[in-house]
């Protein structure tokens, strides 16, 4: 089994998490409006806390094994249950990633190409790199993702200038509102997906400075959702804004620089298509070692769910009002299966440890004090 680093970690952390929240923004502000980027602060802080929890439990135990950790929390027949509930939800995952970039590139870039055109490109070529190996998972995630940071550090930089804080005034205007509450959840829904990197953490072949690695990677990755939150909020205002699909993608066409640089395209490009095709190959295989937990394990298993996943997202990206419901019903999914179904299995399996190594620490000591009164 190929074996990474604890700081390659933050290229599969980055690669599952930071697309989503960037790409499509629109689904949650239009219920925390201006105040959006208070709810990105507010689920931020959750996330960093559930992924504290959660690397300490696992170091710990020992186990990094989401399906035994659910069988060992729930029961056998509970856990199973979830963990095809989680299973579901990563093929919700696949349908995403397939469909927001798909749909992206259509709606954005390339008019009259039809969606399942763009897909071939995206769903063919990742079953090569899946059936290749953890390697080569790895070695695409690092490139795509240091193309996404230089890409995001140039548009931060090229469109400064069309940004008015005065766009998110006044401040704590809807934080007492339902709708705040609904947009602090569905970001923290789209947070969840750190979930997804845990089954990633066996790789590791040194786990003592996992915790250390794993916390600055998720500082990393909070303080570039707060500022592109922040950026989207800043360039256009609400009101505007819930009328765009894709606003970065819009944003980047604002961009002029000494009549040499006309529209950032490129730049997005490079976040949308590499961004959501690391995602779909992290994912994808995922999809596959999670499968294999409840005996699925046939050899053409990832060209049915390919098969699956092109015919579906075809359908559903294809009509853009169906798919942005699809999208906001899916945060809510994420919800659960990525964030409150796990963090409730691993406190429960804390606890559990945790009373199994004091039941033994106690059975030990007597033993001794047996011993030491024989002798």
């Amino acid at each position: 089994m190929y074996k990474m680093t604890s700081k390659q970690m933050f290229f599969i952390i980055l690669g599952l998490v930071i697309v989503s929240q960037k790409t499509y923004p629109t689904i949650y502000i239009r219920n925390g409006g201006k105040d959006s980027w208070i709810a990105t602060i507010i689920a931020s802080i959750i996330i960093l806390l559930y992924f504290i929890l959660s690397i300490k439990v696992f170091k710990k135990s020992n186990c990094y094994d989401l399906y035994d950790i659910y069988c060992s929390s729930f029961g056998k027949i509970l856990g199973n249950t979830f963990h095809i509930f989680y299973i579901i939800s990563l093929i919700l995952t696949l349908v995403e990633c397939a469909g927001v970039e798909s749909s992206a590139i259509h709606t954005n870039l390339l008019l009259e190409t039809p969606i399942w055109y763009i897909l071939i490109f995206m769903t063919v070529p990742a079953i090569y790199i899946v059936k290749k190996g953890t390697k080569s998972i790895l070695s695409t995630t690092i490139i795509g993702i240091i193309l996404m940071i230089l890409a995001g550090i140039n548009l931060a930089i090229l469109t400064s200038t069309y940004k008015h804080i005065t766009f998110i005034l006044p401040m704590f205007q809807n934080v007492f509102t339902l709708g705040f509450w609904l947009c602090t959840l569905q970001i923290l829904g789209l947070y969840a997906h750190v979930t997804l990197a845990y089954p990633y953490l066996e790789y590791v072949a040194k786990k003592d400075k996992l915790l250390k690695h794993g916390v600055l990677t998720m500082l990393f990755l909070i303080q570039m959702q707060i500022v592109s939150t922040l950026g989207v909020l800043m360039t256009f205002r609400v009101d505007r804004l819930n009328n765009l699909s894709y606003p970065k993608l819009t944003q980047t066409q604002l961009v002029s620089f000494l009549r040499f640089l006309e529209s950032g395209e490129l730049f997005v490009m490079l976040q949308t298509i590499g961004g959501w095709y690391v995602k779909y190959v992290l994912v994808l295989a995922l999809t596959l070692k999670a499968l294999k937990k409840i005996k699925i394990d046939g050899k053409y298993t990832i060209y049915i769910i390919t098969l699956f996943i092109f015919a579906f997202t075809n359908y559903i990206a294809d009509d853009l009002l169906l798919f942005f419901k699809y999208l906001n019903l899916y945060t809510y999914v994420s919800l659960i299966n990525f964030f409150i179904i796990p963090l409730l299995a691993i406190i429960i399996f804390n606890f559990k440890n945790n009373r199994e190594n004091k039941k033994k620490k106690a059975k030990s000591n007597s033993s001794q004090n047996s011993v030491n009164n024989q002798s």
